[in-house]
């Protein structure tokens, strides 16, 4: 710290040929703030939901939300976990899986996907009724 105050911002500097704090003084008054929220340094990536309700990365598969099939989701990976966005809502997050051929699955993911499917076959379960009768148009 002590070369900083003593040297560097002492210095004449090479492109605007000033001395570093002084043209610090006159640019002051018109910097902003600095966000409130860190910077995202996360690695990203984006994938495809595949029809199995699991997305690859890094060797392994991950399960996400059955409404996230056929989507694209981010990626971002940090600190040896991976948060799984669709369209900025975060969906899930997983630790990253050592090795590599793992499935890494939360189980409410299966049980939602259940409860739709029963959810769909009562409200449609009339209609297929009704379409098979011979004779109906």
């Amino acid at each position: 710290m002590e070369w900083l105050v003593t040297m560097a911002a002492r210095r004449v500097h090479r492109t605007t040929r000033e001395v570093v704090t002084e043209r610090f003084q006159q640019e002051r008054p018109h910097l902003g703030a600095l966000p409130h929220r860190p910077f995202d340094i996360a690695e990203k990536a984006w994938r495809k939901v595949y029809k199995d309700c699991q997305i690859a990365f890094g060797g392994n598969r991950y399960v996400v939300a059955h409404e996230c099939v056929g989507h694209k989701v981010l990626l971002k990976v940090l600190d040896g976990m991976v948060r799984i966005y669709r369209d900025e809502e975060l969906v899930v997050v997983y630790r990253i899986s050592p090795g590599k051929g793992h499935t890494v699955a939360d189980p409410k993911f299966y049980a939602r996907l259940k409860a739709d499917r029963e959810q769909q076959r009562r409200k449609y379960h009339r209609w297929l009724a009704r379409a098979r009768r011979p004779g109906d148009c």
